[in-house]
C-alpha cells in the first residue's frame, strides 16, 4: 500500500515495476484519487485507490505485506501521525515492513533552513515532528521493531530521510500495542 498516494505517481511506478503485485494506494483527497484513477488507466495498470476518512484504514488486520508513504506524513499533526502509525501497524502483516520517506531534521544549519518554507507552507504544528527528527521514536512508540533511518536525501526544502520499521512477528502483541 502506498499510504498518502496523492495523484498516484509512485502506486503506478511500484505496479509497473512488480506487475504481479497487487497495489493499493490510500490518500484522504478525493480529487486527487481521481487523477490517480485516470493516471492508472492511461498507463494500462491496475491500481486500486481507496479514500482514506483520516481516522481508521478500510482493511482487515495484517491485510499487508508492505506499507510505503512518501512525503505525507509532514502534512499530518502529530495525533495524526500516531494514529495513522497504530493503523497501518494494525493493517500490516506479522513482520512486515514500512518505509516512510519523508522531511528529517538535518544535522546541516543550511537544510534547516531551507526546511522553513514547507513548514511555513504545510503549518509549523503538521512539521514539528519532522524538524525535530521524532519520526523514528513515533514508529518506535507505536510499535514498530527494528526502527531505524536507512538513507539521507538533501533536498531543496530540507533533508529527507528514508525510515523503516517492521511490524511485530505475532499478532497478538501487535493488536495490544495498535488498541492501546
Amino acid at each position: 500500500m502506498d499510504f498518502g498516494c496523492g495523484t498516484g505517481t509512485l502506486a503506478i511506478m511500484l505496479k509497473l515495476a512488480q506487475p504481479e503485485a497487487v497495489i493499493v494506494g490510500l490518500d484522504i483527497d478525493a480529487t486527487a484519487l481521481g487523477i490517480a484513477r485516470d493516471k492508472a488507466v492511461r498507463h494500462g495498470v491496475d491500481v486500486r485507490f481507496d479514500q482514506y476518512d483520516g481516522a481508521s484504514l478500510p482493511y482487515a488486520d495484517s491485510s499487508f505485506d508492505y506499507v510505503v508513504s512518501t512525503f505525507a506524513f509532514h502534512h499530518l499533526l502529530d495525533s495524526q501521525k500516531y494514529g495513522a502509525l497504530r493503523e497501518i501497524l494494525r493493517i500490516l502483516a506479522s513482520g512486515a515492513t514500512l518505509t516512510v520517506a519523508d522531511f528529517d531534521r538535518s544535522h546541516k544549519v543550511l537544510l534547516r533552513g531551507a526546511f522553513l518554507l514547507p513548514r511555513l507552507l504545510d503549518g509549523l504544528a503538521n512539521t514539528r515532528a519532522n524538524a525535530l527528527g521524532l519520526i523514528p521514536s513515533m514508529l518506535a512508540e507505536c510499535g514498530f521493531l527494528e526502527v531505524g533511518r536507512r538513507e539521507r536525501y538533501a533536498t531543496l526544502f530540507g533533508e529527507a530521510s528514508v525510515i523503516q520499521g517492521r511490524s511485530p512477528p505475532s499478532s497478538n502483541s501487535r493488536q495490544e500495542k495498535s488498541h492501546a
